[in-house]
């Protein structure tokens, strides 16, 4: 199992309505999108990340499928002045979420979408 980070970007991804929609209607299931970076190792199954956003830590998920080709990012109610256009297919996985952050900790997010950690950004 690797662990890994994923950043959004709050000017592209309203994370603030996506918690709620977790607290509010329990929906735990979240179509993440591969970035457009090279990647030498791949999220997997069963592996668990990290989300940053707006330099902070808030949530914590596990890959629940693998990376498959289509525009499921087109019909995300989350996703601001849906960036991911129509004409942009995209490698998504599904995320299951495990646990939200309300601390506000820390977790600078990177340039790219995914990154592998080597240590856990918390105890749990």
């Amino acid at each position: 199992m690797a662990i890994w980070k994923i950043t959004w970007n709050k000017n592209l991804y309203d994370y603030k309505a996506r918690i709620n929609d977790f607290i509010d209607n329990g929906n735990d299931i979240i179509s993440q999108s591969k970035g457009q970076a090279l990647m030498k190792n791949i999220p997997r199954e069963g592996d668990i990340a990290y989300i940053s956003c707006d330099k902070k830590l808030i949530m914590k998920v596990k890959v629940i499928s693998k990376f498959q080709k289509n525009n499921i990012g087109d019909s995300d109610k989350f996703d601001i002045n849906n960036v991911s256009a129509p004409h942009r297919t995209h490698e998504y996985n599904f995320l299951k979420i495990l646990k939200i952050y309300n601390n506000n900790m820390e977790f600078k997010g990177n340039q790219r979408t995914w990154t592998q950690l080597n240590t856990l950004p918390i105890n749990n």
